[in-house]
């Protein structure tokens, strides 16, 4: 069964985060920590890759790419802001549900107590 440019594709990016992950390991734990953000990211898009919906001449153009996930992390930087506003929103809507959480135990021990 021949292979698909996108399993290639796939293949290229997982070994080029295994090498990533190496190179940062053989610099020792501080290294792992300074570089914990970009690990995270990269390792995140690698596995998101399959459900990208890439277009048969977009899995050409980055299989082109001497390190397709450095490629894909260097547009990450650039518009990384979406995911502060995605932790705010996580934020916010804990404080909701913390909230609604907080006048739920304190209606209970009102009726406890009457």
């Amino acid at each position: 069964m021949p292979v698909s440019n996108y399993d290639l594709l796939q293949a290229k990016v997982d070994a080029e985060l295994a090498r990533y992950t190496e190179e940062l390991m053989s610099h020792g734990p501080q290294e792992v920590v300074d570089n914990a953000y970009e690990l995270v990211i990269k390792s995140e898009l690698a596995v998101r890759l399959e459900s990208s919906f890439l277009t048969k001449q977009q899995i050409r153009a980055l299989l082109d790419q001497e390190n397709p996930l450095a490629y894909i992390y260097e547009r990450w930087e650039h518009d990384h802001a979406a995911i502060g506003d995605l932790l705010c929103d996580t934020i916010y809507a804990a404080g909701n549900d913390a909230h609604r959480e907080r006048l739920t135990k304190t209606k209970h021990r009102k009726e406890e107590t009457r």
